[in-house]
């Protein structure tokens, strides 16, 4: 069986005070990749493996970091039937 995953961007936020702190570019300003509303269809299939190719260059390897074991999950099958044991 072959599952497709949805990524879809909730909010984008802006911490300048944070940035201005730990970054070396004080004011790098919004992230340039993503927006509110933007969607992405996941697939991992013999002819596209978008998991292992952080989305062809979509993700930034912080934010692939953040949500790649929650994919990982879902192109597995998980999400849809199974439920853990809760012993």
């Amino acid at each position: 069986m072959q599952h497709e995953c949805k990524i879809t961007v909730l909010e984008a936020k802006v911490f300048p005070e944070l940035q201005e702190k730990y970054l070396a570019d004080p004011k790098p300003g919004p992230c340039p990749l993503f927006k509110a509303g933007d969607a992405f269809i996941l697939k991992r299939t013999p002819e596209q493996d978008d998991f292992y190719h952080l989305m062809n260059g979509k993700f930034c390897g912080e934010a692939w970091d953040a949500v790649s074991r929650y994919v990982y999950t879902a192109l597995q099958g998980w999400l849809h039937h199974e439920k853990l044991d809760e012993r």
